[in-house]
């Protein structure tokens, strides 16, 4: 768990304060561009209102709503973190909603075939507490045989896709 400045030994709001410088400086951290500085804001502010009445609120919809949640939130922040400037974001997040189309952004349905739906349907379902139930199946004698078998399918095919993957630089090269 993350711990900002004073811990929890202060007030509310000296805490909010503290997350929010916390996170501010961590996006100036990253860049100097504004893009980096409402990266860090925005994880700050999710953090407060998560504090706030959000946390609880998520936590009686169920575990399926938090991770659609935080998946949400992490991909529309990834998106500010990545643009070089705020312009760009909001463009990237239209796209990224469907609320507009663009020539001049790359998104992600031009890279999708069959193969990669049925991966990404995977991967939502993972996502969900399903994954508790397999790991339930684990346990037996069989189901433990089956778990390692597809953890080393994963593992093969995971590789594959990193050596026939395209240029891809280290996201810190920008700087």
């Amino acid at each position: 768990m993350y711990i900002p400045l004073g811990g929890s030994r202060v007030s509310n709001s000296r805490l909010y304060f503290n997350l929010i410088l916390v996170f501010l400086v961590t996006g100036l951290w990253h860049g100097s561009s504004w893009s980096f500085v409402f990266w860090g804001l925005f994880h700050g502010f999710f953090l407060i209102i998560e504090r706030l009445f959000l946390g609880k609120v998520l936590k009686k919809l169920g575990a399926t709503v938090g991770h659609l949640y935080t998946i949400l939130v992490v991909m529309v922040g990834w998106v500010f973190f990545r643009v070089e400037k705020l312009e760009d974001a909001i463009t990237s997040l239209k796209v990224m909603f469907f609320i507009e189309k663009s020539d001049n952004v790359v998104t992600t349905a031009m890279y999708f075939n069959n193969y990669k739906w049925v991966i990404f349907i995977l991967g939502l379902l993972f996502l969900t507490p399903i994954f508790k139930k397999i790991m339930l199946l684990k346990n037996s004698k069989m189901g433990s045989v089956v778990y390692y078998i597809a953890l080393f399918a994963l593992f093969v095919v995971s590789i594959a896709f990193i050596a026939a993957g395209t240029y891809d630089p280290f996201i810190y090269f920008r700087f």
